[in-house]
């Protein structure tokens, strides 16, 4: 979820100078600090740098440069139209950038700045890297260590080895042969007529990722492979097997069906577990093998502005802006709620920190 707060920062640069600098604090809509905004000037060029603190993250810069404020553009309502700012740039969540802008504007001139700064506020899974899978071959044998299949898997996107299981038993496969598969995320959706169930590979991912095995059962005894392995056929499968699965117990299978039926229905694997990746081609037995669930951060974003502090080398001047400018700054956002000038390293810049009502 990105979330942005319309605050926006405006620079008049009210002096010629051939070069000048000045570093800023980068304040957060909530009066936080959030990093630093260094400002170099050399004749035509701007070298904008933002650094942020840690914990906030840069997502989006917009700039403009003009020659009068009246230039900056602007929406139909009057507030300010960064989709049109001359500079735009993504930043992919980062913690600093270097902006460098070369405009042959004589001062006085503006320029605004936007900026997205963004903080990790939750994590969500990322099933991306397992769709459109390409090259893949995949070697099984059973019986798999803690699995129906001890599972090998190579494609052009990750290789590795993982536990497998079956959920096909029209079909056969053979131990230590590589066969060229396609491949398929059992949380999206699946080939038509691929599977006779595919309506609940929801529960076979809950029951993959309950650890049962080992555990102990209310009927007695502990949770075996072939528990896990005939429940998957039970979901899966019009008919049964107990082909390769070792010791197993009805009643337990039975256990396993009840807790995925009844707390199952719509899961979706999270942090920590595994997701099913479905394996198939013509006339060979469909497997699946259990693959990490990768997480993503989850952003929350708002726009951040600079802070000035009042010091013995800060100065104000009036008389620079004209009526028809200051009433076009009230017209394009409303409200004027600071408005500073600072005089620095020669360079007078007049600052406006302008928020929407």
């Amino acid at each position: 979820m990105k979330k942005y707060l319309p605050f926006i920062l405006v620079l008049a640069l009210l002096v010629p100078v051939a070069y000048s600098t000045s570093t800023l604090d980068l304040i957060t809509s909530q009066l936080n600090n959030a990093g630093t905004v260094k400002i170099d000037r050399n004749i035509t060029l701007f070298n904008i740098t933002i650094t942020l603190m840690d914990g906030w993250h840069l997502n989006e810069t917009h700039i403009h440069v003009a020659k009068r404020l009246n230039d900056i553009p602007k929406k139909g309502n009057g507030d300010p139209n960064i989709d049109e700012f001359t500079y735009n740039q993504t930043h992919g969540y980062s913690t600093n950038c270097t902006i460098l802008i070369d405009e042959d504007v004589e001062p006085p001139l503006v320029v605004a700045i936007h900026a997205a700064i963004c903080r990790i506020i939750d994590y969500a899974p990322d099933f991306s890297q397992y769709v459109n899978i390409s090259g893949s071959s995949l070697k099984v044998k059973n019986p798999g260590n803690g699995c129906y299949f001890n599972s090998t898997f190579e494609s052009d996107q990750f290789t590795g080895f993982f536990s497998g299981w079956c959920i096909d038993i029209d079909n056969v496969i053979y131990n230590n042969i590589w066969y060229d598969v396609n491949a398929s995320l059992s949380t999206e959706p699946i080939p038509d007529g691929l599977l006779e169930y595919p309506e609940n590979l929801d529960l076979v991912n809950y029951i993959l990722n309950q650890g049962y095995i080992g555990q102990t059962s209310p009927s007695g005894g502990t949770y075996t492979m072939g528990d896990i392995q005939r429940a998957i056929w039970a979901l899966m499968e019009d008919t049964q097997s107990t082909a390769g699965i070792g010791s197993w117990s009805q009643q337990r299978v039975d256990e396993i069906l009840d807790d995925a039926y009844g707390n199952g229905e719509g899961y979706i694997p999270g942090e920590g577990e595994k997701v099913a990746l479905i394996l198939y081609t013509d006339g060979l037995q469909i497997t699946l093998i259990m693959v990490p669930v990768p997480m993503i951060p989850v952003y929350e974003c708002e726009t951040a502005y600079i802070k000035y502090f009042e010091c013995d080398d800060c100065m104000t001047v009036g008389g620079n802006l004209t009526s028809d400018t200051e009433n076009y700054i009230k017209r394009i956002l409303e409200s004027i709620i600071l408005l500073i000038t600072i005089y620095l390293a020669n360079t007078l810049f007049r600052v406006f920190i302008v928020k929407s009502i």
